[in-house]
């Protein structure tokens, strides 16, 4: 988890709506988690939902684009000073 005073290590089970989460390669995470930005840069991640439904092959996911090309400029603790909304 990311916060003003550094990262810490955080179980899914303890995670908060509106936590900022740093996941890495091959970690597991919530199904319902919006993806801020990647390493990649057009922002995609391929992501494996068969635990959710079965399918093991990969699957194609974006990042917000405002996030990501935020965070291309700008450390990732300054998203902690942004004011926004998620609408789903």
């Amino acid at each position: 988890m990311i916060e003003k005073t550094g990262r810490r290590n955080i179980l899914s089970k303890d995670i908060k709506v509106g936590q900022f989460i740093e996941v890495k390669s091959n970690q597991r995470i919530p199904a319902d988690m919006v993806i801020l930005s990647t390493s990649q840069e057009d922002g995609s991640v391929f992501i494996r939902t068969d635990q959710l439904d079965g399918e093991t092959d990969w699957k194609l996911r974006k990042s917000v684009n405002f996030t990501h090309n935020y965070l291309k400029n700008n450390s990732q603790n300054s998203l902690l000073g942004l004011l926004a909304t998620v609408n789903a």
